[in-house]
């Protein structure tokens, strides 16, 4: 290249400083964590015409399932525990509204999409009362799969409740028979209460 050394020094300049912002923007980027939509699953299916086809709270093939959104949530706020999850219609869709506990007792709520897994909403929360002292036993994802063994199907709803003097995981979906739900100690993880049916 020809022409005045200034001219020649500042061009110089200029490719390292392309050179030094795309490595910049490249690590960043490699940095970023991804989380992939999910494969695709055979989630049980519902009765044809009944209330839990209806509902449309059955998981569905390429969404995000209760515990994929859960793990989610706990990839966003790694020190927390889920204490609560519910699928929700709004606006846009479909959405996994989640209740986090943090270690300093706070909560947060999320909206994360079903079908995308993008965070919509974050906004302060309360804790439910059963674990504002302490996370439950039993977390979330424990229960989930002892709520999958004891009825098969999806799950729709979550949330941690006072039974008898208990503190019980609520869980209620839709199986192959209908509506389902199964209640679970959150100490013990015993199952105390199942049911399916419209």
């Amino acid at each position: 290249m020809s022409g005045h050394p200034l001219r020649r020094h500042a061009f110089v300049l200029l490719l390292v400083a392309l050179a030094v912002l795309s490595v910049v923007a490249c690590s960043s980027i490699a940095d970023t964590p991804t989380i992939d939509k999910p494969s695709a699953q055979s989630p049980a299916e519902p009765v044809e015409g009944s209330q839990a086809e209806d509902d449309a709270e059955v998981e569905r093939e390429g969404e995000f399932t209760t515990l994929e959104a859960v793990s989610l949530a706990l990839e966003l706020y790694p020190d927390s525990a889920v204490v609560e999850i519910e699928r929700d219609h709004e606006k846009g869709g479909e959405v996994w509204e989640i209740v986090i506990r943090h270690q300093d007792a706070r909560g947060t709520e999320l909206h994360i999409d079903v079908q995308t897994g993008d965070v919509l909403k974050e906004r302060p929360a309360r804790v439910p009362s059963e674990v504002r002292a302490a996370p439950p036993r039993i977390s979330i994802e424990e229960a989930i799969a002892i709520a999958l063994e004891t009825v098969p199907g999806a799950i729709s709803e979550m949330e941690i409740e006072t039974q008898g003097g208990r503190v019980v995981w609520e869980a209620e979906g839709a199986s192959s028979s209908g509506r389902m739900f199964v209640h679970i100690d959150a100490h013990s993880g015993e199952v105390i209460a199942q049911g399916v049916g419209n």
